[in-house]
């Protein structure tokens, strides 16, 4: 049932009930808000429950946001809240990942909750409310300055109780420790082996991974604790900012490459960690003067998907079947083949590349790659055409012998090694 539908709009203040003051239509606009932007988050099913719309809807953000003009405040977006050098640092996710990610977590009242990165303290918030008075949530945050702000805001909120705690998220909080849902607002390269120690069996770990660097392919999955290893049964779609401290996530270097001249919202952009792609294109722009360097030699039709969600099953695929070789372009103008954003892999010996738009598949300098790309495509809708989180993971602690049933692709990193299975049809 649609906990909207029953919304009645919120009564401005009026001067014949009490007298006239700025905070009281404050109030009113931010009440307002909250109802526009709960039906907004309902309609694009990020909620999906009544009590997550109940938490966004008796939860003032501006608590959290104090410094921003309300309309601000209550739009879908992430808000960067810190900077060092000019780069984000700390920031309020955007509200539509918040309530997707609350609704995968499935919190029920009583439970005890670990946060890693405070940011403003709005998601510890919105904990809180979920897990109710009987229920815990502990949130970690590296950031002394971020992290002592957080305990203001949720203490202003009227929810001191949230525990707000300066350190490296790595260590987690074992004070506090069995916890129900283990939820991580940073973008992450590994798992931490404290995590698991404080996870329950049975537990939730919620926790934004990066799968594919060349691709830049980051899922949230939601792994339940099965003794030493990690089950991922559903999940989010969404970035954060990098880990930092003892885990920090590793930076990478160079993750755009403009390939021609002018506004990069023109042109045709580089969007890859690898160094395969860099190379052939970089050759391709040297190869001759003028925009024909652009053209693909060929073209074929070839359908793909358009949607975010399938794009990503198909950049799973791409990137677990050629690792390096794979890489994204998004293009600003159709003189360079397509607009928009597109897959593609390099050939075997680095000759030529084919790019996968989402209705052909173009060649260029040559078509040494069209082989696997036709097979790729086969294969993706040979298994009734997946999305990024339709593929089984399973993380176990490096070094120990998967079972059978978890065999697939594989990704070794220092802590855990991540088991990407093939979707069931």
């Amino acid at each position: 049932m649609d906990p909207t539908s029953n919304l009645q709009p919120v009564q401005p203040p009026t001067s014949n009930l009490q007298p006239y003051n700025g905070a009281m239509w404050d109030a009113w606009r931010s009440a307002c808000l909250r109802q526009d932007l709960v039906k907004h988050l309902w309609a694009e099913q990020a909620i999906r429950s009544q009590e997550v719309a109940e938490a966004f809807l008796v939860l003032p953000r501006e608590y959290f946001l104090p410094h921003l003009p309300l309309e601000q405040v209550y739009q879908d977006e992430a808000i960067v809240v810190k900077r060092v050098d000019g780069e984000p640092r700390s920031s309020s996710s955007q509200p539509a990942l918040m309530a997707d990610m609350l609704e995968v977590l499935e919190l029920a009242p009583g439970q005890r909750v670990l946060e890693i990165g405070a940011g403003t303290g709005y998601n510890a918030a919105l904990l809180a409310r979920l897990v109710g008075p009987r229920g815990r949530v502990v949130s970690v945050d590296i950031d002394p300055e971020m992290a002592s702000a957080a305990q203001t805001h949720l203490a202003q909120a009227g929810l001191p109780e949230v525990q707000v705690v300066s350190g490296d998220g790595a260590a987690g909080w074992c004070a506090r420790a069995p916890y129900d849902r283990i939820v991580v607002t940073v973008q992450q390269y590994d798992l931490s082996p404290a995590w698991v120690q404080q996870l329950k069996e049975g537990g939730l770990l919620l926790v934004p991974l990066t799968l594919h660097e060349p691709l830049r392919l980051a899922l949230i999955p939601a792994f339940r604790r099965e003794g030493r290893s990690l089950v991922a049964r559903s999940g989010s779609l969404g970035a954060f900012m990098y880990m930092q401290g003892q885990m920090a996530h590793p930076r990478l270097a160079e993750p755009a490459l403009a390939l021609t001249s002018g506004p990069p919202e023109e042109g045709l952009v580089l969007l890859a960690e690898s160094l395969q792609a860099r190379a052939f294109f970089q050759a391709l722009r040297n190869s001759r003067p003028g925009p024909g360097r652009w053209r693909p030699i060929a073209r074929e039709r070839a359908p793909a998907p358009s949607d975010l969600q399938h794009q990503g099953g198909l950049a799973l695929l791409l990137g677990m079947e050629v690792g390096s070789r794979a890489f994204r372009l998004r293009s600003g103008h159709d003189r360079y083949g397509f607009k928009g954003y597109a897959l593609g892999l390099v050939g075997p010996t680095g000759r030529g590349a084919t790019v996968i738009t989402t209705s052909e598949l173009l060649h260029y300098a040559d078509a040494e790659a069209a082989p696997e790309a036709r097979a790729l495509l086969d294969r993706w809708h040979a298994l009734s055409c997946p999305g990024q989180r339709d593929f089984p993971i399973t993380a176990v602690p490096t070094g120990e012998q998967p079972r059978p049933a978890q065999a697939g692709w594989s990704i070794a990193r220092t802590h855990h090694t991540f088991l990407i299975g093939t979707p069931r049809r």
